[in-house]
This record gives structure tokens, sequence and C-alpha cells, in this order.
């Protein structure tokens, strides 16, 4: 999904009137000193807005961001890896991804297309398409098992609500480079997020997410306890709804050093029909490798036994 830019705003321009004295008739311009050319105005900028966050918002998410059991909570700098995830709209192959995070410069991922796929589109339609694939992945998947919903949540207007036991909380964007037109998280009286409900952003202009525009898009949310007394939690999946049917989200972790938790696969399954996945593998923490992470080598298979030849005289 690629995002879309920021409209220009329109300039107003003001235009200035010189009154002159009824009572002083006007005198004739001297021809030998011509008046000065009127400047141009200067163009109007646009008045930035204000964030606006409810208190209540904010800790309630920060504390729930507190809770997760990811590298951005771990005692640990750095983490690489590599990855790879099956998108059905991409074809059989697999995307090659290298995410990797950093406590000073946050989620970055490089990505690969497959050979197969830049082979039938060409290269020019491939990187069209490479853009919007990751920015989906960072910014609606991989961000948020790997620095958690208070990240990136300065560039929204924070409102708080009660509904009984339920606490609300609803992101509204202030500028059009967030992943998300309208995002509404649900807490629970343990403080995690049960349901998160919202309409991502997409550009009208790119023929793939186009259908998606304006779709409401609700994840029911489920979390498994880590930790020796379960003080953290993970994700471990989530059932989410949209328009076009029923999808089902599992995560499975790696144990990292420290028993930190390391993502591992995430299984998608689209309703009855066909399923997607995510694995990720050799993991490198502040340097090191991880030896449990390692990826197993796939060994070919063994060629059968030719039969014998024959003899020329068939004997």
């Amino acid at each position: 999904m690629r995002l879309v830019p920021r409209a220009v705003p329109v300039l107003i321009l003001a235009l200035a009137a010189t009154a002159a004295r009824a009572e002083d008739p006007p005198k004739p311009a001297d021809p030998a000193t011509p008046a000065d050319p009127a400047k141009p105005a200067e163009p109007a900028k646009p008045a930035e807005k204000v964030r606006k966050a409810d208190p209540k918002a904010e800790e309630l998410v920060k504390a729930y961001t507190a809770k997760l059991d990811i590298p951005a909570n771990a005692a640990c700098d750095t983490v690489a890896a590599v990855a790879q995830i099956w998108l059905r709209q991409l074809g059989p192959d697999p995307v090659n991804l290298k995410p990797s995070w950093s406590r000073k410069g946050g989620l970055a991922c490089d990505v690969e297309l497959p050979a197969s796929l830049v082979e039938n589109l060409g290269p020019e339609m491939a990187e069209m398409i490479k853009g919007p694939v990751k920015t989906q992945l960072v910014d609606q998947l991989l961000r948020p098992l790997y620095e958690g919903p208070a990240a990136g949540m300065e560039r929204y207007d924070l409102h708080y609500r009660e509904d009984g036991e339920k606490r609300i909380v609803k992101a509204m964007p202030l500028r059009e480079d967030t992943p998300w037109e309208r995002l509404e998280l649900t807490f629970d009286k343990d403080g995690l997020v049960a349901t998160l409900n919202g309409t991502p952003r997409v550009d009208p202009a790119d023929p793939m997410a186009a259908m998606l525009a304006g779709t409401e898009v609700e994840f029911a949310m489920r979390h498994a306890k880590r930790g020796e007394k379960g003080e953290k939690v993970v994700v471990s999946g989530a059932d989410v709804t949209l328009p076009t049917g029923e999808v089902t989200v599992a995560t499975h972790w790696w144990d990292g050093p420290g028993g930190m938790a390391l993502l591992r696969k995430v299984d998608v399954k689209f309703g009855e029909g066909a399923s997607s996945a995510l694995e990720v593998w050799d993991y490198v923490v502040d340097g090191k490798l991880v030896e449990a992470t390692k990826r197993p080598e796939v060994k070919p298979a063994p060629a059968e036994d030719a039969a014998p030849a024959k003899p020329a005289d068939g004997k």
C-alpha cells in the first residue's frame, strides 16, 4: 500500500489597497523615478496542527506496550534476522526480507521480490510493487511486533472514553503519512488490547490497494504469558474480520538471549481456503548469532538409483 502524499494547501494572497486623503489631490508621478513594482505577498503557511492527547489514553497505550515481550523492551541494542513471507497475490515464490531493529535507529527492513515475479513484471513494475509491500510489512505487521503500539503514536491525536469495564483509545491522524486513517483500541480489565479496529490508509491510485479504500478492519487479539511469573506477554494471534471474510492469524516465538521473545513465524489462514506465512531465522542480537534460531539446512532429495545400462547386444 502506498501512502497518500499530503495535498498542496491552497494559498490565499491578500491585496493591499492604499487610500489617498480626499483633501490632498494626487501628484503626478516623477517620470525620472518610476514607482517600484509591487512585491508579491509571501505565501501563507498552513497552520501546524497541535497534537491533542488525553493523558489517560497515552498512559494506557504506554502501559500496554511495556507489558509486551518485544525487542524494544529487552536488554539489547540491536536485533537482525532473515525472513521469508509468502503472499498469495505475488505468486508461489516467497519474498525475502532482512528485518533489523536498533535502539537508536528503530525498525528497518530490506525487501527482495522473487526473481520469477521480477522477470514476469519487468524491473520497473516490480520496483513499484516493492515500495507498497515494504510499507505494509513494516508499518502494519513488523513494527507492532518489534516496538509495540506506542511507536508512532505521536502522529495521532489520542482520545479516551470508557464503556463499562472497557477502556477505549481512539487515534486520529495528524498527518497523512500514517498507516491508519482511523484506529481504535479497546483495552480489557488487565490492560491488554482486546480489539483493534480501524481503516487502513491506502492510495486510491494503486489498483491493488484501491479495493481496500474505506475498508473497516477488526482484530480480536489473543495474548500469551511469558516469563517465570508471567509478567510479560506476547501477541499470540488474532481473528481478523474483513469485508471479504474472516482471517485467522497465529504467531510463534523463539526463546532468545535472557529468555527474550523473538518472532519465529506468523501463520495467516484465509477462512477455509489458502494460507500465507512469514518465517524468521538466523537472529543476530547485539552482534552475536542466536544458535537456536539458525535456519535448518534443506538437504536435496536423494536421486533415485538409475537402472544399469543394458549391453549393446541386449544380454
